[in-house]
């Protein structure tokens, strides 16, 4: 699950993962496939550390050196759902 927001309705967040960051450079004909493959990155690195959702995705693009480029970053979190913790 990937949101926006610093939350998911419904789940609980029960381990903050940290920080994850992908940069892609793109030209101005395939801007969008830069961003899904920026989120294929962070989902990668989620995942390697264990978690199962990215709260508070950001996009951004900066001029990179050949290209513009696109950042994208949020935190890696481990999420259950509300009545799954409840049992817990």
């Amino acid at each position: 699950m990937i949101t926006t927001t610093g939350y998911i309705p419904g789940y609980k967040i029960v381990k903050t993962l940290g920080l994850v960051v992908a940069v892609q450079e793109f030209n101005m004909i395939r801007p969008r496939k830069a961003v899904f493959n920026a989120i294929g990155e962070l989902i990668a690195q989620t995942k390697e550390r264990g978690g199962n959702a990215i709260i508070g995705l950001k996009i951004t693009t900066s001029p990179g050196q050949s290209a513009m480029a696109v950042i994208v970053y949020g935190t890696a979190v481990k999420v259950v759902k509300e009545n799954d913790a409840k049992e817990k």
